[in-house]
């Protein structure tokens, strides 16, 4: 079955009107990216099952599946697109710097370290390289240690003062310019705000999806087989907890209940004595 839609454009043009209409958005408390590998990953078990979906619980929730690829595509869009205004090339190119002038400290402070010139623990615990602020902690870290055992090391390290003159300046400028990132970047909010709805309609398709399995699956027990938790490894719960109950069918697609099968009348059935129980559709000669 085709899923994709066909007026073209990219997925977050096709969503965007949708996107718009939300009006209560969930904070974005996933990583974007692991959450869309993870629902495009369902797609090949979940469209399989989009015709037993639909006559168990009607035709809304096959949409939701059809909707889920073109949902998971434009969550990865918006990120994308947020990321870019909210990091100007001059920061992503600042940072490049930083992250190859802290790895180049650091590769000469451990080789200073193992012929414990210099001990482990003064240096300490560093960040590491993802992360703007985490990158600038991590160099000043390694310039203040080296300036404090310059002494030591000065006659055996390839890193000279004016290295560690220049890596404070770059830090300078780094931290200065993230300073004024956070003040600027006018187009930064709106991308924001289109990156936390298309979050929020992906996440919304595939639990919808997710519940259309869990009533489909319910005696099987095995519904995150096929449609896991987005949230999977973050605790787990007893079979059957309230926020896994079955989903109740919206009005659009009525249950018709079931009438009750009358009993077999019995040519020679003895008549009920008061005080019995008259419900039963059993009887005994």
């Amino acid at each position: 079955m085709e899923t994709k839609s066909t007026t073209g454009g990219s997925a977050l043009e096709r969503t965007r009107p949708a996107l718009m209409l939300l009006q209560t958005l969930r904070p974005i408390n996933l990583e974007i990216t692991d959450m869309v590998v993870r629902i495009l990953g369902t797609l090949p078990v979940l469209r399989p099952l989009r015709p037993a979906i639909v006559a168990a619980v009607g035709e809304a929730f096959g949409v939701r599946i059809d909707e889920l690829e073109d949902c998971a595509d434009a969550a990865n869009q918006a990120n994308a697109q947020y990321l870019i205004a909210a990091t100007p090339p001059a920061v992503q190119l600042l940072s490049e710097q930083v992250v190859q002038l802290r790895d180049l400290l650091h590769t000469d402070m451990m080789a200073l370290i193992k012929r414990k010139l210099i001990a482990a623990a003064e240096l300490g615990e560093l960040r590491g390289a993802v992360g703007f602020h985490n990158q600038a902690r991590d160099v000043s870290q390694l310039v203040e240690l080296f300036r404090k055992r310059w002494g030591v090391v000065e006659q055996i390290t390839p890193v000279t003062l004016a290295d560690l003159d220049n890596a404070e300046a770059l830090v300078k400028e780094f931290l200065e310019m993230l300073g004024a990132r956070q003040l600027g970047a006018p187009n930064a909010a709106e991308f924001a705000d289109i990156n936390q709805r298309a979050f929020t309609r992906a996440v919304d398709t595939y639990d919808q999806a997710r519940r259309a399995v869990s009533f489909l699956r319910w005696n099987e027990d095995d519904a995150d087989d096929f449609a896991p938790s987005l949230w999977a490894g973050r605790g787990t719960s007893s079979r059957r907890r309230e926020e896994d109950a079955p989903i109740v069918v919206q009005p659009s697609t009525p249950v018709v209940p079931v009438a009750p099968v009358a009993p077999i009348a019995q040519p020679a059935a003895p008549a009920i004595a008061p005080g019995l129980p008259g419900n039963s559709p059993f009887i005994t000669r």
